[in-house]
């Protein structure tokens, strides 16, 4: 599969190169003087022999890809949604200013017009403990990992009680170092969402006290972090999704108004820009069969027909909307 381009920008203004004849999607990119970068699907990446600017590299050691310019490497700007917070930055500084509107699809596993995205809050648990020999003298150690391990109890015990549409989940990053050493030191990672920024934060609250509650049993002391933005929920705009549903019904996929089954989906910092602005992120089914977003059947699918469709039926929903939208003289009513 070849991709007739001339040009590659970046979102940094520094950053352009020029390509030689075509960009060879699936295998390698050709970049200035026939450099390239070759991708494999596993393992670290193979740099090209001498960097020049235009130059696009992934770091194993960082786990982030990267443009060379001006004899140095730059970190490519992530546009993220469950981490990083790039539209929120865009928004904050001044990107939507002139906009009248905004709009995004997503995948799912079904097509759904007014999807519930969630507030969220992402969370960095680390406890402090004491080192020692763990057969030796584990009397003289304080277990950083259990206080972890007990961390996860707590928050399965609460679970129990929890609100349904909430959601509190977490991976241990860094567990200790060796079998026969009660680790000093263990981190986690953990997100919090509910339905708004209020529900938020009885949760935050309550995993606190799971927190603490874990330090206390394990003498350890305990240090929690936010070091990313807080997502706020979707507000869907209602004249905008009721445009949308009728312009995917014209090319044949139903667009249902909601889902009763999923109350609580994922979050994306697009909810900070429905709440800046009017927008619509509508989920759009790829034909996955039982698979689910994250899975790697879910992925495989993305680029099958199914995931195809979704493309093109998304992107005219999203052009007839805004063509409906001007046509009609609709923009006092968002």
């Amino acid at each position: 599969m070849e991709l007739k381009v001339n040009t590659i920008r970046g979102l940094s203004p520094d950053f352009r190169t020029d390509v030689v004849d075509t960009l060879e999607m699936g295998a390698e990119v050709k970049l200035l003087n026939q450099q390239y970068l070759p991708v494999p699907a596993g393992g670290g990446s193979t740099r090209p022999p001498a960097a020049q600017d235009g130059a696009i590299r992934f770091n194993t050691d960082s786990g982030k890809m990267e443009y060379y310019v001006g004899n140095g490497w730059q970190v490519v700007t992530d546009i993220s949604e469950e981490g990083g917070g790039g539209k929120i930055i865009l928004l904050d500084n001044g990107a939507f200013e002139d906009a009248s509107c905004s709009m995004m699809i997503h995948p799912g596993p079904l097509n759904v017009a007014n999807p519930t995205f969630t507030t969220i809050q992402q969370y960095k648990v680390e406890f402090f403990g004491k080192d020692a020999h763990a057969a030796g003298a584990p009397e003289k150690g304080r277990n950083a990992l259990d206080a972890q391990i007990q961390l996860f109890v707590n928050v399965s015990t609460y679970r129990q009680q929890m609100v349904q549409s909430n959601r509190m989940h977490g991976v241990i990053k860094d567990g200790g170092f060796k079998p026969n050493i009660i680790p000093s030191y263990t981190s986690s990672e953990w997100y919090l969402r509910s339905l708004n920024e209020d529900g938020l934060d009885v949760l935050e609250e309550d995993f606190l006290n799971c927190v603490n509650a874990a330090a206390l049993a394990t003498k350890c002391e305990a240090k929690v972090t936010s070091p990313d933005y807080k997502y706020r929920e979707i507000l869907n705009n209602k004249t905008m999704y009721e445009l949308f549903m009728e312009n995917c019904e014209n090319i044949g996929r139903e667009m249902p108004l909601e889902d009763p089954l999923r109350p609580g989906l994922g979050s994306t910092d697009m909810g900070n820009i429905s709440l800046a602005m009017p927008s619509i992120h509508p989920m759009l089914d790829i034909d996955a069969g039982e698979a689910v977003n994250h899975q790697p059947e879910y992925a495989a699918a993305t680029i099958k027909p199914g995931g195809h469709k979704a493309i093109f039926d998304g992107a005219y929903g999203m052009g007839t909307t805004i063509i409906d939208l001007a046509e009609k003289n609709l923009w006092d009513n968002l």
